[in-house]
C-alpha cells in the first residue's frame, strides 16, 4: 500500500474538521430585548446594568452591579465601548459622554429596562461607543 493512499485521506478528513468557534456570550442580530439572564430578584441592594460591546446584545457582555445614587460620589466609570446597554427592571440609569457624570457639553441619556439594543439609534441619537460614566437609582413605584 502506498503511503499517499493513507496520508491524503487523513489530511482531507482533518481539513473537514473546522476549528471550534470563539466563545461569545450572545449572538442575535434580531434581538430587541436583552437575552434572558435575569435572576428572580435583585436583593443585593445594588443596581444591575447589562452592557454589551456590540449592538443587539452581541459580543462580550457583562452584568455589572453598582451602588445606587445620584450624587457625584455615586458616579460610575465606563470604558466608552458599549453598543447595547440597559438596566434591569426596577432601575433607572442616566448615562453621560463625560467621565464625571456631567451633561456638559453632550447632554445625558436616561434609560429604564430593557435599555437600548443599538446605541447608534438611541432616543437621543448616536451614543455608540461614547458612554463614559453613569449612575443608577431605584425606580419609584407609581402611587395611585
Amino acid at each position: 500500500m502506498h503511503l499517499s493512499a493513507f496520508i491524503v485521506p487523513m489530511f482531507a478528513a482533518a481539513g473537514a474538521l473546522a476549528a471550534p468557534p470563539r466563545a461569545v456570550a450572545y449572538r442575535s442580530r434580531d434581538a430587541v430585548l436583552p437575552p434572558m439572564r435575569r435572576f428572580a430578584a435583585n436583593d443585593t441592594g445594588l443596581a444591575s446594568l447589562f452592557i454589551c460591546e456590540h449592538v443587539y446584545w452581541t459580543g462580550d457582555c457583562e452584568l455589572k452591579y453598582v451602588a445606587m445614587g445620584s450624587s457625584s460620589t455615586d458616579c460610575q466609570a465606563l470604558d466608552g465601548k458599549a453598543s447595547a446597554i440597559g438596566p434591569d427592571p426596577g432601575f433607572t440609569c442616566t448615562f453621560y459622554k463625560s467621565d464625571n457624570c456631567r451633561d456638559v457639553p453632550d447632554g445625558f441619556l436616561t434609560l429604564t429596562w430593557p435599555g437600548v439594543p443599538n446605541l447608534l439609534l438611541s432616543p437621543k441619537g448616536n451614543w455608540n461607543d461614547a458612554i463614559k460614566s453613569f449612575f443608577c437609582v431605584k425606580q419609584e413605584r407609581a402611587k395611585y
